[in-house]
């Protein structure tokens, strides 16, 4: 009986609370930049879901239901069953539908009333629960068992409890008029409600997504038109939905395609082509989508009348963080004929499986050794290379202008391994896909842009241009960009497309230099987010043109609205991981990147041209190995010179970097640029000589001394003051070359020719969020983290949840230092949700009242039958028994015959026999 009891206070408070459990959609958690098939799989077409379907949900369990308008019905798919289940209803020409951890089914039934309906899988039977007076773009019920509906026509979003029998509505988002305030929507679609109950509003006429926050009327535009961000361009959204990290998908339905945010930015997921169409990878006005428990995306293509899956790639989230790993590799340098070993620490990042280039993710002070190897001279590439292309499988790619041929290197070999005999006119940029396509410019004198197929013979044309490509790239989607800088501006062609027809993406054909012109573009690089960066060379800057817009944002040189560095004819550009910028400063003959500290040379420092092995000149392009190091064309060497990767982070070097940069913007770009103290010095002099016609010093006792009073020193320490950090410098005069002659004594923790390395274990960035940095020994450090931190480098915060239970299935939230308890509904409430709402309390004691009463009354009959059957089969004593013989003492019979002989004649006697009374005898006389 305790069982049974049990069972029914069970039953009785799941029907008076719910048994919410949590949400009945999905949200998975995905990795920081994950990635779907491009080639869809056709899930179900117009044979069932009829054509142009409006909407698509699938429920935790991963059963997929979705509106058929055609047929008045909505299909169900049970996971694993490929032949769905029809449930018709009173529906007519269903748009949106909703279903709720119960089971529950919404529908938009959009009858004459305007109303939404109430079914379930086991009852065919639909009821009206809502009355909106409009069809429902959109339904959506939150944890607290609120519905809205999206209203594109009265352009409002409206709200009704189901928790109460009342047909109350209230508006939670537009004014019923359209607009474009924060109060105002415009022929709102798809909505979306978090847990925390904010709105997520596809304002599609407005091409916006707004988000509402609980109890406000004013919302916030967070991706598309009038963002205070920067996002994406929206044409017509029409759906939302936010996964476990609350990133954005949205289908961008004018646009026939899916985007979404996430940690680096907003990008296209899926059909980036801008255009619609039928194929596996493309969409044609898709309207709403939805996730299955794997990650997979299903989105339903309305216009082509069928729901596309995309796939989730899920080998390029196995590992979601970032590692470090020793990598190594055989450096084979011409001018030496020597082999080097190095070991080099990059951290490879997940994301770089999906591009066919390097983007290496380098720490805050990345360093390369400044006398570069020469890793191909004129013998191979042929004089004045240009183009250089390194794939992820470190294959090196140079365009040789001179021969017109392409000369490959697989594993860093000395000597080319393979050359593409094509024999074009000064081909300039290359770019290699995934595959191991090869595209090349060929417009100086064909107009064309070639590719090369992995393992054939020969080429063909690609794309035809006007003239020759200084850059070429391939973005995510297939789409290849040419920079034609006779033309001053930036094509495109998709290679997934047949039509030769090219679009302008940037510039106007015309040189100048305003946001919208380009002035002679030379290197390009296309984000995973389509922004594309160019080098304007003749404009001296870097332009960064967002998806989709023509006016350019000036990111690296002049007209830079932010401090950055001054260039001279920039002629190649890439991005790492981290979207710092690297740039090829052509005029200024080195490589300059960004960083968190801002810009700073990296390179060939020293301002001036030259053959040295630290100097370049006039250097053309540049791109990355997967060990971190930089290839760099230069191009009037000749030869291709390779920097290696210092792995020592150099706080000071890049501080002085970083001034040396604030230097320059105050010169005039016509001037030389002068890169270090040493330069300047060194041109100081020779200025000073060539002008010995005018004066003429006198002559000092001692060689070391200079000035008119020969109270100078110029011993080298004194006059270079090379020694860095601390470093005690101590001049060696038993040399000829004395400006050279000098040593740095070195502090613990420093080293290098000027102790310009700094080894100590303490760093700048060493320990976060304010922890701090104790020395330990001379590599080993110990951050004393603040409260609320932890991990090695206090960089995690500490999970308050672990040893927290929240009663009643409320949601544990750790916070700085505390957590805090999500309660579900109004019925809990308490730091750890332990305490019950009175009405509950009430719920629980008539469940434990009728409990008792039922257990009473079943002892009470047990023991009734129990005593019946001691007094029957023990005692003897049947009582039931006797009281039936009482009621069966058997009478005496009694005969009664009655004669009639006359009905006339009068009766002389009667004979009545007392004894018997068997009979009465009636004489008549």
């Amino acid at each position: 009986m305790t069982l049974i009891g049990n069972e029914l206070r069970r039953w009785i408070i799941l029907i008076l609370i719910g048994q919410v459990l949590g949400v009945s959609y999905n949200q998975p958690k995905f990795c920081p930049n994950p990635a779907f098939d491009l080639n869809a799989t056709t899930f179900a077409d117009i044979s069932t879901i009829g054509t142009e379907p409006y909407d698509i949900f699938i429920d935790t369990n991963n059963t997929v239901y979705i509106p058929n308008q055609q047929n008045n019905r909505f299909v169900v798919w049970f996971e694993g069953n490929s032949i769905p289940m029809n449930i018709s209803g009173n529906f007519l020409n269903p748009y949106s539908l909703f279903v709720t951890t119960s089971g529950d089914i919404y529908i938009d039934s959009d009858n004459s009333t305007g109303q939404i309906d109430k079914c379930t899988l086991n009852s065919l039977v639909s009821i009206p629960i809502m009355y909106s007076c409009q069809k429902c773009m959109d339904i959506f019920v939150d944890i607290n068992n609120t519905i809205y509906c999206s209203m594109a026509e009265s352009h409002q979003v409206i709200t009704k409890s189901l928790n109460s029998p009342s047909n109350v509505l209230k508006i939670v988002a537009g004014t019923g008029t359209m607009g474009s305030d924060s109060y105002s929507l415009y022929e709102p679609k798809g909505i979306f409600v978090d847990v925390n109950f904010d709105l997520y509003v596809a304002d599609s006429s407005n091409n916006r997504v707004q988000l509402f926050r609980s109890g406000e009327l004013s919302g916030i535009t967070i991706a598309g038109s009038g963002s205070l961000n920067y996002t994406f361009i929206l044409d017509h959204p029409t759906a939302i939905v936010l996964d476990a990290d609350k990133y954005l998908y949205i289908v961008d339905r004018f646009n026939h395609r899916i985007v979404a945010s996430g940690p680096t930015g907003f990008r296209c997921l899926v059909a980036c082509y801008h255009s619609n169409g039928t194929s596996s990878d493309q969409l044609w006005y898709p309207w709403s989508l939805a996730f299955d428990s794997y990650g997979n995306l299903f989105v339903d293509d309305k216009t082509n009348s069928r729901i596309q899956k995309f796939r989730l790639l899920t080998g390029l989230c196995d590992n979601i963080t970032t590692t470090e790993e020793t990598i190594t590799s055989t450096v084979y340098n011409m001018e030496s004929s020597t082999d080097t070993i190095q070991q080099n620490s990059v951290t490879i990042s997940p994301s770089n499986t999906i591009v066919s280039y390097n983007q290496p993710k380098f720490n805050a002070n990345a360093s390369w050794y400044t006398d570069g190897i020469t890793f191909a001279t004129d013998l191979t590439v042929g004089t004045s290379p240009y183009g250089i292309f390194i794939d992820t499988n470190d294959t090196i790619y140079v365009a040789d202008q001179a021969s017109g041929q392409i000369q490959i290197w697989f594993n860093n070999v000395s000597t080319p391994t393979r050359t593409l005999l094509q024999y074009m006119s000064h081909p300039y940029a290359l770019f290699i896909k995934t595959n191991g396509d090869i595209y090349i410019d060929d417009g100086a004198s064909n107009k064309q842009v070639n590719v090369w197929s992995t393992d054939a013979n020969s080429s063909i044309p690609i794309m035809y241009v006007a003239g020759k490509c200084l850059g070429l790239f391939i973005d995510i989607s297939d789409v290849l960009y040419c920079s034609m800088s006779d033309f001053h501006q930036v094509v495109t062609k998709s290679l997934n497309s047949n039509s030769n027809t090219t679009t302008i993406i940037a510039g106007t054909g015309c040189n100048g230099s305003t946001s919208s012109t380009l002035w002679f573009p030379y290197g390009i690089f296309v984000d995973t987010n389509f922004d594309l960066y160019v080098a304007d060379s003749e404009n001296n800057r870097v332009q960064l043109f967002r998806s989709e817009e023509l006016n350019g944002r000036t990111v690296a040189g002049m007209t830079s609205l932010n401090l950055t560095i001054t260039l001279n004819h920039p002629t190649g550009i890439i991005l790492d991981i981290d979207k710092y910028l690297f740039i090829v400063d052509n005029g200024n003959h080195r490589i300059v990147g960004s960083g968190p500290y801002g810009f700073r040379c990296l390179v060939g420092c020293h301002g001036l041209a030259g053959s040295g092995s630290s100097q370049l000149n006039y250097p053309a392009s540049l791109s990355f190995d997967s060990y971190g190091n930089i290839f760099v064309t230069d191009q009037n060497n000749s030869r291709i010179q390779k920097f290696i990767l210092n792995n020592t982070e150099d706080e000071d070097t890049t501080q002085q970097s970083t001034s040396m940069s604030t230097l320059e913007e105050d010169k005039s770009s016509s001037n030389p640029t002068v890169s270090n103290a040493m330069l300047s010095t060194t041109v100081t002099n020779q200025k000073a000589h060539s002008s010995s016609i005018f004066f003429v010093p006198p002559l000092c006792h001692s060689q070391y001394e200079i000035s008119p009073n020969c109270n100078v020193s110029s011993t080298p320490c004194d006059m270079l003051q090379s020694c860095q950090n601390n470093g005690t410098c101590i001049n060696n005069n038993n040399t000829n070359n004395a400006i050279q002659d000098y040593t740095c004594s070195c502090l613990s923790g420093f080293d290098g020719i000027n102790c310009e390395i700094d080894n100590r274990p303490c760093q700048l960035n060493t320990c976060w969020n304010d922890g701090t940095c104790n020395t330990i020994s001379n590599n080993t450090f110990e951050c004393l983290c603040p409260l609320g931190w932890i991990g090695r480098h206090c960089e995690t915060k500490m999970y308050y949840c672990d040893n927290t239970k929240c009663l009643n299935n409320g949601v544990c939230r750790s916070l700085l230092l505390n957590y805090t308890c999500e309660c579900l509904g109004s019925s809990f409430s308490g730091q750890n949700c332990q305490i019950t709402a009175s009405r509950i309390v009430i719920y629980q004691t008539i469940s434990k009242s009728f409990g008792y009463i039922s257990i009473i009354s079943i002892v009470a009959v047990f023991i009734f039958v129990f005593i019946m059957d001691i007094l029957k089969y023990i005692i003897g004593i049947d009582p039931a028994k006797v009281k039936l013989k009482k009621k069966k003492v058997k009478r005496p019979k009694v005969f009664q015959r009655f004669v009639y002989i006359n009905a006339s004649v009068q009766p002389t006697s009667v004979n009545i026999n007392k004894e018997n009374v068997s009979y009465i005898k009636v004489a008549w006389v």
